[in-house]
């Protein structure tokens, strides 16, 4: 059981572990590769010019200016469906809490490495499509670099429209816990981080950030909706 901790006019239940995993580098869809797209940015107010999200409902944001802290465009997501390959028929993401590791060093975490890096991303498929698909479940669930673990009945099998107020989407299926919280509308512990990814082993345990980025494999393969 999650903690229960006030914030503002109701109760956020503290996250719980959610996740399995394939920690290999995926060679179809390499981290670092420039193929892709943003879909949303959000650096709280610990950097000059961040917040947290205006509201959880609000999911196209600053969509002209991808420097924003704060940005938004899922609204073109179903274009990005893969059409070939493995994958095809779902969206392949990319999950990543940048500088997530320095953050939790007064936790007790420890990030994952590979190759003396910290491992600061997970990379998976999945066919739901959570910007559009509200029924808080993920369907296609496919690993593909997914190191950020943990245990319990709570696993991260994609994301979803978050089932708490505290959170545009996490990975936490009709529960009220938000690790891997993507669009953060309140901080978690009356800080200004929120609850990032979970990890197995050394790396087991809670970690906090100050940034999310989620991306998707693209180019789109039909051009996206035109910005509101």
């Amino acid at each position: 059981m999650g903690l229960f901790t006030l914030s503002m006019a109701y109760v956020i239940v503290a996250p719980a572990f959610c996740g399995h995993f394939a920690t290999a580098q995926s060679p179809d869809y390499p981290a670092d590769s420039p193929q892709w797209s943003l879909l949303l940015r959000q650096r709280t107010n610990r950097f000059t010019g961040g917040s947290f999200w205006p509201n959880r409902n609000q999911l196209r944001l600053n969509g002209g200016d991808s420097s924003s802290p704060l940005y938004s465009v899922m609204d073109t997501l179903e274009s990005f469906r893969q059409v070939t390959g493995a994958q095809a028929g779902k969206f392949v993401f990319k999950l990543v809490y940048p500088g997530m590791c320095e953050l939790s060093v007064p936790r007790g975490r420890t990030c994952a490495q590979r190759d003396g890096t910290n491992i600061e991303h997970n990379i998976w498929a999945q066919a739901s499509n959570p910007y559009s698909d509200w029924t808080n479940a993920v369907s296609g669930y496919t690993a593909l670099d997914v190191t950020y673990v943990g245990s319990g009945n709570q696993r991260f099998d994609g994301i979803v429209r978050s089932a708490t107020a505290a959170s545009t989407f996490d990975c936490n299926a009709g529960v009220g816990n938000w690790h891997f919280s993507v669009g953060a509308v309140n901080a978690w512990g009356g800080s200004t981080e929120f609850p990032a990814m979970v990890g197995p082993g050394t790396a087991s345990g809670s970690f906090v950030s100050s940034q999310v980025e989620l991306y998707v494999w693209g180019p789109p393969a039909y051009p996206p909706v035109s910005p509101s």
